[in-house]
């Protein structure tokens, strides 16, 4: 079985199994992003290293890391950009950490961010939570994460939304992320 890459899109593979007969892989969330010619490639969301810190670029959205914690950090999705300065955070550099299945390269960590103990923890995955279960450790790194972000930010849990509550067209985080759930458990830990 060989993929006929010429006919890939942004969500879907197609493979000639010889015989006159294809077989087409569809999924709901990109896995393919269009590279500087406009051809699609396959997702990858390692996270290179440059002078500054670290980037990721080969997705339908690019990220920019800084080497310590208190830099700036920059995501770029099509035409929307995000330039983010996380408040009360300290100068600290940063570690490669395992995703949720083991790979370096795919998460960093900022050690002692917001005091003794409290990291800041930056994840890089392809996941679609519609149809995946959501790993209890990436839940409870999120919770503990939001606690933080909450403490350090003085928030109330009334104002921590998913996606979807600003983007209706979006089931983001996804049906298997109870956002009800997680603000829930955010209040009682």
């Amino acid at each position: 079985m060989i993929e006929l890459t010429k006919n890939r899109t942004k969500t879907m593979k197609v493979f000639d199994k010889g015989k006159n007969e294809r077989l087409y892989r569809c999924h709901i969330g990109n896995i393919h992003y269009p590279d500087t010619s406009k051809v699609f490639q396959d997702i990858d969301t390692t996270l290179l290293s440059r002078t500054g810190g670290l980037y990721q670029d080969k997705c339908f959205y690019n990220s920019e890391l800084p080497d310590k914690a208190d830099g700036n950090f920059v995501f770029f999705n099509r035409d929307h950009n995000f330039d983010l300065r996380v408040v009360g955070v300290s100068s600290v550099g940063h570690k490669p950490t395992p995703d949720i299945w083991g790979t370096l390269g795919k998460g960093i960590e900022y050690t002692d961010a917001f005091g003794s103990g409290i990291h800041l923890e930056i994840k890089a995955r392809i996941g679609n939570f519609d149809v995946d279960l959501v790993p209890p450790r990436q839940w409870q790194l999120c919770l503990t994460l939001v606690r933080a972000l909450v403490d350090v930010l003085r928030l109330s849990v009334d104002n921590i939304y998913g996606h979807n509550q600003f983007a209706n067209y979006k089931s983001c985080p996804g049906k298997n992320w109870s956002m009800d759930k997680f603000r829930e458990e955010l209040v009682f830990y």
